[in-house]
């Protein structure tokens, strides 16, 4: 019996022995999968950007020869159906072409505030076209505290896409969804035009913006917009509260943020309706990193650094306290999968504890320093234990070499 103990014993713990190797060659797997998606994740990224950047730069060569850009016509669409389709006697194409472009700190969807007044700090400056004659049609928009911003998601993948489909127009239903996944309906998903999707058959955005001021040189400066740089604006019409303001308005829970895992607060005052700061999570800088910042700003121009936006380092910590202060991160950046991060009152619970799940919750300990990119300003930052954003170094994006692989990539992204 003795013998016979023990080579059950010596068998079981081969077994194990064999399981433990199979595990590691698994995790091993895992890991290399994982490392392969954020290669591709990150190409991908790096490519639409840079095409981007070139429908960027024409809309931008457009203003100044004061062309207004925005390009030909609605075509009529790839079935050969009338009506909406089809822009008779070129009427679109004559006139819905961009008024003004937009000058922001933001490059790109990280770290771009996810609604208009989320983060009242993000100013934007409205550099008119020639023909638009600003200083003049500007006269009395001082008079109204917010107005109303017209835009074009001029970053929207549609327009990468458009590329692939033969040449298919911007706008072609083909090229979006009719159906979208709305992350705070547990998976459910919403006709597009119940969201705030960017990816809309006619790629048009509205916000709501505060009046800062007029310059001397014609351009409009705005608070709390959600603009990345660069953007196209066709229209500002001032905000009448009369007619604008809609106290009995509803809209369902995953909107309103009563029931929602991130709620969405709208720019409503302290002290109105539920506590905004509740949803908030706290920033300190270290003081290397303020002090490293005064220095960039002494030696390299100082509100040069901004787009000239913001007149001192204060101002721009104060920005990066209120955009990191609503957790920019992806949720593959914090660690959880598309169905932890739906609205579902656990995950709220779990979130709120700083919880990670799932097979990527190893992979994002390793990944613990992100990046927030502001004007030419690269802001490194991470998360401690209690869930405070620690903002512990920046520098200018000249003196940064390429760009190591663990970091993370830094408009608007939100589709309610």
């Amino acid at each position: 019996m003795e013998g016979c103990t023990g080579a059950d014993s010596e068998s079981a713990r081969e077994v194990r022995e064999r399981l433990e190797a199979r595990v590691l060659e698994l995790e091993g797997k895992l890991a290399h999968l994982d490392r392969i998606r954020l290669e591709e994740r990150r190409g991908r990224t790096r490519a639409e950007a840079a095409l981007g950047d070139v429908l960027k730069k024409g809309l931008l060569e457009e203003q100044r020869n004061g062309e207004g850009g925005g390009g030909g016509g609605v075509e009529r669409d790839h079935e050969g159906n009338d009506g909406a389709g089809e822009d008779e006697g070129g009427f679109i194409s004559r006139f819905m072409r961009p008024v003004a472009v937009a000058e922001t700190c933001f490059h790109g969807r990280r770290g771009t505030p996810r609604q208009s007044l989320l983060v009242p700090s993000a100013l934007c400056r409205m550099r008119f076209a020639k023909g638009v004659h600003a200083r003049e049609a500007l006269d009395g928009i001082e008079q109204f505290s917010h107005v109303w911003v017209i835009f074009v998601f001029h970053l929207n993948t549609n327009f990468h896409r458009a590329h692939k489909e033969g040449g298919k127009p911007p706008g072609s239903f083909s090229l979006v969804r009719s159906k979208v996944a709305v992350p705070r309906l547990d998976g459910g998903k919403m006709g597009l035009f119940a969201t705030r999707t960017p990816h809309r058959p006619c790629p048009v955005g509205l916000s709501v913006a505060k009046v800062e001021r007029v310059e001397e040189d014609g351009s409009l400066v705005l608070s709390g917009l959600d603009l990345v740089d660069g953007t196209p604006i066709l229209d500002v019409k001032p905000y009448v509260p009369f007619c604008d303001c809609l106290p009995g308005a509803t809209a369902p829970w995953w909107v309103d943020g009563s029931d929602a895992a991130e709620p969405i607060q709208g720019g409503r005052e302290a002290g109105e309706g539920e506590d905004n700061e509740g949803d908030l999570v706290s920033v300190a800088v270290e003081e290397a990193c303020r002090e490293r910042l005064e220095a960039l700003w002494t030696r390299r121009g100082g509100p040069a650094l901004v787009r000239g936006l913001y007149p001192n380092c204060d101002d721009v910590l104060k920005l990066v306290g209120e955009i990191l202060g609503r957790d920019i991160r992806s949720l593959h950046q914090r660690g959880l999968s598309r169905a932890d991060g739906r609205a579902t009152k656990a995950n709220a619970a779990r979130q709120s504890k700083g919880e990670a799940t799932g097979p990527s919750s190893k992979l994002s300990k390793s990944r613990s320093d992100f990046q927030l990119t502001l004007g030419t300003l690269k802001f490194m930052y991470r998360f401690t234990e209690d869930g405070t954003v620690c903002v512990f170094t920046v520098d200018h994006l000249d003196d940064i070499p390429e760009e190591p692989d663990f970091l993370s990539l830094g408009g608007r992204d939100a589709e309610n």
